[in-house]
């Protein structure tokens, strides 16, 4: 009976020990799965704070700020259209147009999607065509993201009356509500 009694207790311990050694096995697995991501993120995150990268998102802020800062903008224009000989300036803000987000956002720890916001701003005034020309040419030469997406032109006696919507591009950040 001590014979059977022994080898029961050792065939439990057999089990046992296989059972940890099985667990131990599955938690080492995932321990090395872990780390393994770790030093992936780690490299990510290395890559991203090079100066390339770091350089090109100074870059990207200057052209895409996160304020429109529309009434710098306004000012912009209007000093830029005085250099230029233009006279009678008429600036007016329209309404926003919010276009779609850059990124989708899943999961809560998630960074933030980008929204792309364009700040339409009509511009009249009435000068002659190389002043015109010259304007539109400094309206190009400013940092920020900008495009003209209308201009007409109506000639008058010794000028030409324009009209032209640039949209003045900014990001908002779109937070959870």
């Amino acid at each position: 009976m001590k014979k059977y009694g022994t080898i029961i207790f050792l065939a439990a311990c057999i089990i046992l020990v296989a059972a940890v050694a099985f667990y131990a096995g599955g938690r080492f697995r995932g321990i090395s799965a872990m780390q393994k991501r770790v030093a992936e993120l780690e490299q990510k995150q290395k890559e991203a704070e090079s100066p390339e990268n770091v350089a090109a998102l100074a870059m990207l802020r200057k052209h895409f700020p996160e304020k429109a800062d529309v009434s710098s903008f306004v000012e912009s224009i209007y000093i830029l259209g005085r250099r230029a000989g233009l006279e009678n300036m008429d600036i007016v803000t329209q309404a926003v147009s919010k276009q779609k987000p850059v990124r989708k956002t899943s999961s809560p720890d998630a960074a933030p999607a980008f929204v792309l916001t364009a700040y339409p701003v009509k511009v009249t005034f009435e000068g002659d065509y190389r002043a015109v020309a010259q304007f539109v040419r400094e309206i190009q030469k400013l940092e920020r993201y900008k495009r003209i997406v209308q201009m007409e032109m109506k000639p008058l006696k010794s000028t030409v009356k324009t009209i032209m919507t640039i949209e003045l591009m900014a990001y908002e950040v779109a937070h959870a509500a």
